[in-house]
């Protein structure tokens, strides 16, 4: 988890108390994309963590790794990534 965020995200990972620890939150995220009309998210990971402050923070990560030509990507990451779309 830590050498995907310092080398992905820099800023959020120097947020994050490390001593505290992590907790995917897997189940979670499958209660609230069940209905979703986009399929299974088989690479998103829902992560709970804790910054410096002593906040808890949620992170959404999602991987996707494209291996061949997808005509339907653009909408796919639309609608993974849109508050609007479901």
């Amino acid at each position: 988890m830590l050498p995907f965020l310092k080398f992905f995200f820099p800023n959020v990972q120097k947020r994050v108390d490390w001593t505290k620890g992590y907790e995917f939150l897997d189940q979670e995220l499958q209660k609230v994309v069940r209905n979703a009309n986009t399929g299974r998210r088989f690479a998103d990971k829902l992560v709970k963590v804790f910054q410096k402050n002593g906040e808890p923070l949620i992170l959404y990560i999602h991987i996707e790794i494209q291996g061949q030509y997808d005509k339907h990507f653009g909408m796919r990451m639309f609608i993974y990534h849109s508050p609007y779309a479901s």
